[in-house]
């Protein structure tokens, strides 16, 4: 299973503000990547066409990002790995 949840760092820990479907006691494997500030991070990807608008840095650190996404997805997602 993979998916994204938000989750705020408080007094040390993680606390998950999305529900997710894991059993008591099971164990994550976690990728963390910081939010931009509250009113400028979009919650829907950019198109390419914005892409290209935004800085280079801006752009290479949005496609950085989720190219890690991606690599942990198809790393620990048997149906994408094909195993």
């Amino acid at each position: 299973m993979t998916a994204q949840v938000r989750a705020v760092f408080e007094k040390g820990r993680l606390r998950l503000l999305d529900p997710v479907d894991l059993e008591e006691g099971e164990q994550v494997c976690i990728a963390i990547l910081k939010e931009e500030k509250a009113g400028t991070k979009s919650s829907r990807p950019l198109s390419a066409r914005e892409l290209i608008k935004l800085p280079l840095e801006e752009r290479n650190r949005i496609l950085a990002e989720a190219a890690a996404r991606a690599e942990e997805d198809y790393r620990t997602d048997p149906d994408l790995a094909g195993s």
